[in-house]
Parts: C-alpha cells; structure tokens; sequence
C-alpha cells in the first residue's frame, strides 16, 4: 500500500509511501508500483497530471474519501479576453492533427475533427470543437494554432467569468 497526498507537510517523491510520509505525485506512486500488486490510496484533492500505467500486476486507485479525488488532464484557464464574437485566450500548443497509422488499432481513416485532441469543459460540461473560426457558434470552440488563440462561444454570449472552464492540455507523443 502506498499513499499519495500532494497536501501532507511530509509529502515528498523521495517517500517511502507510508501514512507519515506520503508521497507528493500521483504519477511517482504509479511508478513505484510497477509489476508489483499495489493499492495506491489518494488523499483529497485535485491531480492535475499526465497518468501512464505500464504494470503486469494488480493496480488499485483508491480513494481515501469517496468522491474527494479527481485526476484530469486538464488545467483552469481564466483571463479570457473578449472579442466581437466570443472570447479567446492564450494557446502555446501547437498539436496539429494526428497523423492515421497502425498505432491507432489498425487503418484509422480518422476526419480531421477525430484528429484533433483538445478538449474543453465549462462545469464539467464540453464544449464541441469546431475546425474553423467562422463556425464558431454557442457552445463550441476553436483552436487557432497559426494565432496561438483558443476561441470560445458559450451559451447566449455568457461571460467565462461565471464558470469553471478546464482545458486538456496534457497528451503523449505515440
């Protein structure tokens, strides 16, 4: 058992797992636990990280409270400044599309709105991407990489002010 807590005054990667002395990143228990059965138990709190999970042995994620832990790849974005239509905000990624291969279980075929990976959520709801600026309509967003803008519209031109809005900005390179 190894206990993860990125809150706990003790809590270091250099741990060793215990209670007392948990370890601060989620994804370093992980790794700890690599080909050996393990129960990793989550203290509260919001982990915001890039999971990778290679084990030939029972993993569990628990947990300490029900319903107090959430893992996402995504981070809060604010500061949206307005637009005529809309508001954006700064994007440093430049992801382009996902290129078809074999890597994708076989001959992908994908349409450029499956090969794209961003993701955005208002209180925990999506907005639906769209692949060019003029389609931008409530509820969607669009990324301009060429720019370095992400473009949002919500519902009845709403202000980002009043909401949550979590971006995906976590990925791998296959």
């Amino acid at each position: 058992i190894i206990y993860v807590n990125k809150h706990h005054i003790n809590a270091n990667n250099l741990n060793s797992g215990a209670k007392e002395f948990p370890i601060k990143d989620l994804q370093k228990a992980i790794d700890i636990c690599k080909n050996v059965p393990s129960k990793i138990i989550i203290a509260p709190g919001h982990y915001r990280s890039y999971i990778d999970i290679h084990t030939n042995e029972l993993l569990i994620l628990e947990a300490e409270q029900t319903g107090s832990v959430y893992i996402t790849g995504s981070d809060v974005f604010s500061d949206w400044e307005k637009q005529k239509v809309g508001y954006w905000h700064e994007w440093p990624y430049k992801w382009g599309l996902y290129e078809d291969s074999v890597a994708c279980f076989g001959d992908c075929n994908l349409t450029d709105y499956q090969k794209r990976r961003e993701m955005i959520f208002v209180d925990g709801n999506p907005l639906h991407q769209v692949l060019a600026h003029d389609k931008l309509a409530e509820g969607t967003f669009y990324v301009d990489e060429d720019m370095g803008k992400i473009h949002i519209l919500l519902d009845d031109d709403d202000t980002p002010e009043k909401y949550r809005i979590e971006v995906a900005t976590r990925g791998y390179d296959i």
